[in-house]
């Protein structure tokens, strides 16, 4: 006999002798007492649990001896190509996340990162960033303004005064005019400006973009929206000063505008006594070259010469390509008038009154996508 079978005959036997004494062991439980029955019991017991673990001990079946069977695992006639399992494959490589792009310089108000030149004037340079809100920890696209000398300390003060005192109860005129959102001062001692940044064309970049000029349709609302935005301003008794194609921003998708360049601006004129501070050749009006005190109809006479540019005439001569309508170049034309009290001097009664020309020339109002190429 082969030993496994052994050891299963002799545990067969021995539970049956344990089981018998057990029994037997009850029925003289009570004649040899509880103690000496328990003894007994507990020995019985052991043995049998010795037997089981025994048992269990024995080594398992050698998997190889039990799968003796003569039928292939696989059919030879319908054999299948198994291919080769390919190797793991390896992780790609991990990329460094990009680390934060360096502060150039910090305010209580602001973190500033990337800095980009826009443009440089002769009064200050702007460069476009990023601002990261200390309270908040929000970042947003900022312009910056940053004074090309010292003697342009009192003009890029003289713009924040101004916007600050225009946003005081603007309403809806405050979508007209550039945000202060932080001031400060570079390593030299220069002062800075930062706004909001605004998304949108000057009148010089759509001159760029328009050779011919843009058409009258378009260009008849971005005059209208300026004379509005002039009203506000001279109800506050202000006056912007210098207006060119460069401080009229356009934006083309919902028709807006900004009007930007606040260095300049004046401030009641016909209390203070203040007087131009910019003589320019081309979009300064006439009483700026001969000592006159300036009129809203100074700022009339600069936007109407800006509009000459934008439709594609020749803003120093005055004079307008043959698309635009007769109705808008005499419209244009009555702002141009040498003296400026001959010239109208009410924004918003002119705004009314473009209306109406719009009106006659192109029908009731109605949005038309102005598309910038």
């Amino acid at each position: 006999m082969d030993k496994l079978p052994t050891l299963e005959w002799i545990g067969l036997i021995s539970s049956v002798i344990v089981l018998l004494l057990y029994f037997a062991l009850q029925r003289i439980g009570a004649r040899i007492g509880e103690d000496v029955y328990a003894f007994l019991k507990g020995m019985a017991l052991g043995a049998w649990r010795f037997l089981f673990r025994l048992r269990q001990a024995q080594p398992a079946p050698d998997p190889v001896e039990e799968l003796q069977d003569p039928r292939p695992l696989v059919d030879e006639g319908r054999r299948t190509a198994i291919p080769a399992p390919e190797p793991p494959s390896q992780p790609d490589p991990i990329s460094p996340a990009p680390s934060p792009k360096p502060v150039m310089f910090s305010t209580p108000r602001g973190r500033y990162r990337d800095l980009r030149l826009l443009a440089k004037g002769e009064v200050c340079r702007v460069y476009r960033a990023e601002m990261e809100e200390i309270a908040t920890e929000q970042r947003r696209e900022v312009a910056l303004k940053i004074a090309t000398g010292q003697d342009a300390r009192e003009s890029m003060q003289n713009e924040v005064g101004t916007l600050r005192l225009l946003h005081e109860g603007a309403g809806t005129y405050a979508k007209h005019l550039p945000q202060v959102l932080d001031q400060f001062r570079t390593a030299e001692g220069l002062p800075g400006t930062v706004f909001d940044f605004l998304d949108g064309y000057t009148l010089e970049q759509l001159r760029a973009r328009f050779p011919q000029g843009v058409e009258p349709r378009h260009g008849l609302w971005i005059l209208r929206r300026c004379l509005s935005a002039l009203g506000y301003v001279h109800s506050r008794g202000l006056l912007h000063g210098h207006l060119t194609p460069a401080h009229i921003l356009v934006r083309p998708q919902d028709h807006n505008i900004w009007l930007l360049g606040w260095s300049h601006a004046i401030q009641r004129p016909g209390e203070t006594g203040q007087g131009f501070q910019v003589r320019d050749p081309i979009y300064g009006p006439p009483e700026a070259h001969n000592g006159k005190s300036p009129l809203p109809a100074s700022d009339l006479w600069s936007l109407a010469r800006c509009m000459i540019w934008l439709l594609g005439g020749d803003p120093a001569s005055e004079t307008l390509p043959a698309a635009v309508p007769e109705r808008l170049e005499r419209f244009l034309r009555f702002l141009l008038k040498e003296s400026p009290v001959q010239r109208p001097q009410d924004a918003w009664e002119l705004y009314r009154a473009l209306e109406k020309i719009r009106d006659e020339l192109f029908g009731p109002h109605r949005f038309v996508e102005f598309i910038v190429p």
